[in-house]
């Protein structure tokens, strides 16, 4: 995937690489940061032919991993139906005959209250999973490189091969963490696109991504 800035060569998005643009000019990450979120026309996603991909459809935003990036909020009803699309007929014949057995056994209890009580339908296994408030643990989003691992491994199980947009990632993670996430890129075969803003360049701190950087002056080194 290319993305393309007004004034400057298209910049390269590959599959299983972590793609850094660090730029010192707070117009040109404005730019940036509201292209990829499709608020503004500042930014062209194209394919390797330069056929041209609508924001949506090529990369997701999800910016900063600490305040912005909620597992819960973006993916439990997506995990909930995954569970469900990956369920034997089995387990869901043992999870329906469970259910069951559960309704009749409060039935039963509810005999010692003498009054005429019923379930007016038994639950499904769908409503059942839906109910659990089944959701990726709260530890997690404590940790900013387990956040990024866990998201990485969702979009993986929702064959989701879309860009994942981030912001500030280099406020959070070391250097020997920026390299481990490098190499989780390389086995999930997604492409992740950073966006940072520094006043300096910083090709030691990304030294394993593919790391651009464009200064105050506009210039691209």
């Amino acid at each position: 995937m290319n993305l393309t800035y007004f004034g400057f060569p298209p910049f390269g998005v590959a599959s299983g690489k972590v793609t850094v643009i660090d730029t010192g000019s707070p117009r040109v990450y404005q730019n940036l940061l509201l292209g990829l979120q499709d608020r503004e026309e500042t930014i062209t996603l194209s394919k390797d032919d330069f056929s041209v991909v609508s924001i949506p459809k090529g990369c997701q935003w999800y910016g900063d991993p600490l305040e912005s990036l909620d597992l819960n909020k973006l993916f439990q009803k997506k995990l909930q139906n995954q569970i469900m699309k990956v369920m034997t007929n089995k387990q869901t014949v043992d999870l329906a005959d469970g259910i069951r057995k559960l309704v009749s056994q409060l039935l039963e209890n509810s005999y010692v209250m003498d009054i005429p009580i019923e379930f007016p339908e038994i639950p499904t296994v769908d409503k059942l999973v839906k109910f659990s408030g089944l959701q990726v643990i709260p530890e997690v989003e404590n940790d900013v490189y387990v956040i990024l691992e866990s998201l990485v491994k969702v979009l993986i199980e929702l064959n989701d091969r879309r860009i994942i947009i981030l912001t500030n990632v280099s406020h959070y993670l070391k250097v020997s963490q920026i390299n481990s996430l490098v190499g989780l890129m390389a086995d999930a075969d997604i492409p992740m696109l950073i966006i940072e803003f520094s006043q300096i360049q910083r090709n030691e701190f990304f030294v394993k991504c593919d790391y651009h950087y464009i200064d105050g002056d506009f210039v691209l080194w």
